[in-house]
């Protein structure tokens, strides 16, 4: 998909850019955050311990965070390697690496995003709470009556199709909805086994146009991979795993906002205030609360608060 336009947010410890289309329409996230481990970063790491099973060694990092290289070679407990991060930790799996002799490195995200889609305009005034909320959408319209659903579980990403009130035959749907997978594949940096539930029984013919219509949908993600449809008519892909899947960084495995999503909806609710006002948050986000925010702000704890909601109120 060829983008056009790019929106940047950055904050102490938090830098998304977004890219969009002609449209305005957002296409991929790149995410970096200053506490966790970064794909394509290499930052300084200590030898902790060996897994027999796993075949490989757990690093802790200068961040304070795990990191598993697989290595067949001979290390002692205490040495230190600089580590080039490969996979992002993910539920509740460490970060993956690779040892290397290349020295500490933060990759430049912008010059990332350049690298891929070529120079792009920056849009100003983005409403970045709202742009993440729609980005997260589980159900997707994508024709008159129709939607994509999209769910999660700890083995897979599953995306069934429910052709509601529909008028159209299912054939147009499946047809119809593809670019809208594809789409929301990658906007939200899904990753492993994705099964696509398309609508109907589909003969062996319609299976394979399917087949040839998704595969180029693809084809500058090098992630991506088409296999087949399974006894169960079921498409199977595959997405290599190498940063967070986009609902993870905004939200945690209870369904609560992380700390730097709510850091990042104080940032913009402050931007509709004209005077000092008092901020009042659940005191576990004390922590997280970065100097510019609270110059502007008086800050109160308030332990009947959720941990992810905050409240200004103008002096």
């Amino acid at each position: 998909m060829t983008a056009h336009f790019f929106a940047q947010y950055l904050s102490e410890n938090l830098e998304i850019i977004c890219v969009f289309d002609k449209n305005e329409t957002p296409i991929e996230f790149f995410i970096q955050q200053k506490e966790r481990l970064n794909v394509d970063e290499i930052v300084s790491a200590k030898v902790v311990s060996y897994n027999k099973v796993l075949k490989g060694y757990f690093f802790e990092t200068s961040k304070k965070a795990s990191v598993f290289v697989p290595s067949t070679d001979k290390l002692s407990e205490g040495q230190m390697h600089h580590i080039l991060i490969l996979k992002e930790a993910r539920l509740n799996k460490d970060a993956t690496g690779k040892i290397t002799t290349d020295e500490i490195y933060c990759p430049n995200l912008k010059e990332k995003v350049f690298q891929k889609y070529g120079p792009l305009v920056e849009l100003q005034s983005i409403k970045w709470g709202n742009l993440i909320e729609e980005a997260l959408e589980s159900t997707i319209p994508f024709s008159t009556g129709a939607n994509i659903v999209i769910e999660r579980t700890n083995a897979c990403w599953t995306i069934d199709l429910d052709s509601n009130k529909s008028t159209q035959s299912f054939a147009q749907l499946n047809k119809k909805a593809l670019p809208h997978i594809a789409k929301e594949i990658i906007l939200k940096n899904m990753s492993g086994m994705i099964l696509i539930d398309f609508i109907g029984s589909k003969s062996f013919k319609e299976k394979q146009a399917l087949l040839q219509e998704v595969k180029p949908l693809f084809q500058t993600d090098s992630r991506t991979r088409i296999y087949d449809f399974s006894k169960m008519n079921l498409l199977e892909i595959k997405r290599k795993t190498t940063s967070t899947p986009l609902i993870d960084v905004f939200y945690d495995k209870n369904g609560n906002k992380t700390p730097l999503y709510v850091l990042l909806l104080i940032k913009e609710a402050l931007k509709n205030i004209k005077q000092k006002c008092t901020l009042t948050i659940h005191p576990s986000l004390l922590p997280f609360l970065t100097d510019d925010i609270k110059s502007l702000v008086n800050v109160e704890t308030n332990l009947n608060f959720k941990s992810d909601f905050f409240e200004l109120k103008e002096i």
